[in-house]
This record gives C-alpha cells, sequence and structure tokens, in this order.
C-alpha cells in the first residue's frame, strides 16, 4: 500500500529549498541542509522529491500555479488599456513574490523553459481568439507572444534579481508597450504614386 504524503510538509521542504538555494547557489545546496530546514529526515524528503533537480523543478510549477491561477484568467478579455495595465501589475506582483526562483543559480533549464513556454501558449492563444492586436496576421500571435513575455522576463530581471532597474519606471514603460502593441491599429503605409500618374505641369509659353 502506496504511503500517503503530507502537503503540508511537502510545503515546508520547497520553503526550506527556497531558502537554501538562496543562500548557497543550486549547485552548492546540499539536500541534507534543505532536510533539517523542513524538519524532516532526508529519506522523507526523498519520499516527496526524489532529487535536487526534481525540487527546483516543483518550485517552478508552483510558481506558474501562481502565474495560472492570478494572470493567465485575465487574459481572457485585453479589450482595455486598464485590464491590459491590471495583468502587467498581477505579473510583476507574483514575480516579486517568487523573486528567489529567479535567484537560483542554474536552475534546471527545462523547468524554465516550461514554464516559459506555458505562459507564451496561453498569451498566443488569448490574442488569437480576441483578434489583437487589431492589425493581427495569421501566425502572429505566437512572435508577439514572445516578444512580450521576453520584455516582461528582462525588466523582472532588471529589477528584481540585478537591480540595475526601478521596478516603477519598467511597470510603467510595460503598460505603455503593451497597451499599444495590443490595441492600437497600425496605420497604413503611405501609398506611392505611381510613376505613370505624375506628370509635370506643362510650361506656359
Amino acid at each position: 500500500m502506496a504511503r500517503r504524503t503530507d502537503p503540508e510538509k511537502r510545503e515546508r521542504i520547497l520553503e526550506s529549498a527556497r531558502r537554501v538555494f538562496l543562500e548557497d547557489g543550486y549547485e552548492g545546496a546540499r539536500v541534507a541542509k534543505i532536510a533539517a530546514g523542513a524538519g524532516v529526515a532526508v529519506g522523507t524528503l526523498y519520499l516527496y522529491l526524489d532529487s535536487k533537480d526534481a525540487i527546483a523543478g516543483a518550485l517552478t510549477e508552483r510558481f506558474f500555479e501562481k502565474i495560472s491561477d492570478r494572470v493567465v484568467p485575465m487574459l481572457a478579455d485585453l479589450s482595455t488599456p486598464q485590464k491590459i495595465e491590471a495583468v502587467v501589475d498581477a505579473a510583476l506582483a507574483v514575480a516579486e513574490e517568487e523573486r528567489v526562483l529567479f535567484e537560483i543559480e542554474k536552475l534546471p533549464e527545462r523547468s524554465a523553459q516550461s514554464f516559459r513556454e506555458q505562459m507564451v501558449s496561453a498569451l498566443a492563444e488569448s490574442l488569437e481568439e480576441q483578434g489583437l492586436p487589431p492589425n493581427l496576421l495569421p501566425g502572429d500571435a505566437p512572435v508577439l507572444a514572445n516578444l512580450l513575455a521576453s520584455l516582461m522576463e528582462r525588466a523582472i530581471y532588471e529589477c528584481l534579481v540585478w537591480r540595475t532597474g526601478e521596478i516603477g519606471r519598467y511597470r510603467r514603460i510595460l503598460k505603455r508597450i503593451f497597451v499599444r502593441l495590443l490595441l492600437e491599429r497600425a496605420s497604413p503605409a503611405p501609398q506611392e504614386t505611381e510613376r505613370a500618374d505624375v506628370r509635370p505641369p506643362r510650361s506656359r509659353r
């Protein structure tokens, strides 16, 4: 009979892992220290997560769950500047709460990549369903979603990890960019007048 696991104990393990990864880095972190911080034996920890890689992956998954619960539903309606700005606020708020994840050295790449792919997919699907931006062309949504996600990711690193930027300023600029890209129609390119239709006026003698 499979042994039941305790959700509260698993949460303690993840919280301890966050602290240890931040203090010692991913490579320097020891599972024994994570277990001690959670108040469990190493063998007990392995009943929940069977490796350090699995622990880091679980932390990333929990981050995505927060994004899914708080941000993804907001993507269903991006029809006004206020709703788009609220998405930026919510995404940055979750990032601030989970900033330690971005500071973990050598976070397993597949976990970070999986998170990014899921976020870009959710945004691209939403843009296609809503026909945003108004001049969206077939195949543009995934590209635009990837670019927007990259901007958000860069702002997070600049302000929350490297601390080379001021979060309020980045938040304001991100909102402006997102609103402009998603809601404003592109101005049609001026049509060139065909050379054949342009005749110089005849000189009067």
